[in-house]
């Protein structure tokens, strides 16, 4: 179980320099948008006079959005290529953080609420096309015995730049300034920068070596096949309609609830975050002891606890860091194995389609943020982590379901599959869940 940090270490040094840079990219950039985006419903709320399903709506389109745009870039990545595509959404991705800060500056009313839902769709399509097409170079980019390391570095640098950005934000004043959003995109702009920096000391021909170009039929025919991804998909659906309350609907909870909301929500997105690293450092050996199936069910079960400790914390901060706590936990075995097990379940020549093809579990986080405001106006917090509660074990449930299906013949050794073992030399991946 020991897993030190010489030996993380040691691993992160052998993998190719592009994916190093991906990972590391990732991580600062995750910095500046964490400045911003959690604090989004916080922002316009303070800033605007659009009601609290108002703001749902706005946050809930963006993933709507990453749901569509990351399966089609997925599925065009395996036709055309990924690196075009990658690079292209870090412009727009730098260009839509630009038109939030000067959206900001637009009369109160409809027309704020027009631009903050365009740019919250362009900034969901662009984000799921650079996370989609990010997995799947990594994976590209990496030896089998590498990815499941690859990944488990790339979300401990995500969930590092998570942990800083809120802490940044709430220090400087950004966490509810429309200056966050300027500075994000400043942060894109110098990624993208030093990305094709290293981009220039990786030979051309290693840029694309997909040899099979499958067809939008073909992809879609193996989708529908493949149960166990239905399985997979489903329950992080559900997963993640509980999750993106702790990032949306819980602000608000705690900013008209109690004195010190903002300062309380900004703490509590650091102890997410800090949590996430530290567990980090031991999870990746245990998630290969238990195995990533029984991973994402027990997660699922420690964020359902996570929740029904929110939905009694009332008053008292304690509980809700130890919520916060518990729910982390589920949070690491969930999200940190599913870039893995998600690459185990796709053909080698389906790579960026599967990966696109999990944007599906988005449709969770587009429907939890209106579901969770109406629940919030409705019936306060208990009723919203009371739901939640049983969301979570619902997940659970659809995970375990899925893993006692068998795999279609089509999904055998002709199209490179592993075995569902996690790491080394087993495996071939974090990804959102």
């Amino acid at each position: 179980m020991r897993y030190t940090h010489g030996v993380m270490l040691s691993e992160f040094r052998a993998l190719p320099g592009a994916a190093r840079a991906l990972i590391v990219g990732d991580g600062a950039v995750k910095v500046a948008s964490m400045m911003s985006m959690p604090f989004l419903a916080l922002f316009l709320s303070k800033n605007t006079a659009l009601p609290a399903w108002a703001i749902g709506v706005i946050i809930g389109l963006s993933p709507l959005a990453q749901i569509f745009g990351g399966f089609f870039a997925g599925q065009l990545s395996d036709r055309m290529g990924r690196l075009p595509l990658f690079i292209g959404s870090c412009v727009g991705l730098a260009l839509a953080s630009l038109g939030f800060y000067l959206a900001a500056s637009l009369a109160q009313g409809t027309p704020q609420f027009v631009a903050f839902a365009a740019l919250s769709l362009a900034l969901g399509l662009l984000s799921a096309v650079n996370g989609t097409l990010n997995q799947a170079l990594l994976s590209d980019w990496t030896r089998p015995e590498q990815r499941a390391y690859a990944y488990h570095w790339r979300y401990t640098a995500i969930n590092l730049g998570a942990a800083l950005g809120p802490a940044i934000g709430a220090r400087v004043g950004l966490s509810s300034s429309a200056e966050a959003f300027l500075l994000t995109a400043v942060f894109y702009a110098l990624f993208l920068v030093a990305f094709l920096f290293v981009l220039k000391k990786r030979p051309r021909e290693t840029f694309d070596a997909l040899s099979v170009r499958p067809t939008l039929k073909e992809s879609l025919r193996a989708l529908g096949r493949d149960r166990k991804l239905f399985y997979f998909i489903l329950a992080g659906v559900l997963f993640n309609l509980g999750y993106c309350q702790m990032e949306s609907t819980l602000s608000q909870q705690l900013v008209k609830t109690m004195d010190g909301g903002v300062q309380l929500f900004s703490n509590l997105l650091i102890t997410n975050c800090v949590t996430v690293v530290v567990f980090q450092l031991f999870s990746y050996r245990f998630v290969q002891k238990i195995g990533m199936s029984r991973s994402l069910f027990g997660g699922s079960l420690a964020m359902a606890l996570g929740f029904f400790v929110f939905a009694f914390a009332g008053q008292t901060p304690a509980l809700y860091f130890l919520a916060m706590f518990i729910a982390t936990v589920g949070e690491v075995f969930v999200y940190g194995p599913s870039s893995a097990f998600l690459d185990q379940l796709a053909p080698d020549h389906l790579r960026g389609t599967y990966f696109g093809a999990a944007n599906f579990k988005r449709l969770g986080a587009s429907l939890g943020p209106v579901l969770g405001g109406f629940l919030l106006d409705t019936g306060g917090g208990m009723l919203l982590f009371l739901t939640m509660t049983l969301v979570a074990l619902a997940s659970a449930g659809l995970q375990r379901h899925g893993e006692s299906i068998s795999r279609l013949p089509s999904h055998s050794p002709e199209h490179g599959k592993r075995s569902s073992g996690l790491g080394g030399a087993k495996t071939s991946r974090v990804g959102a869940a």
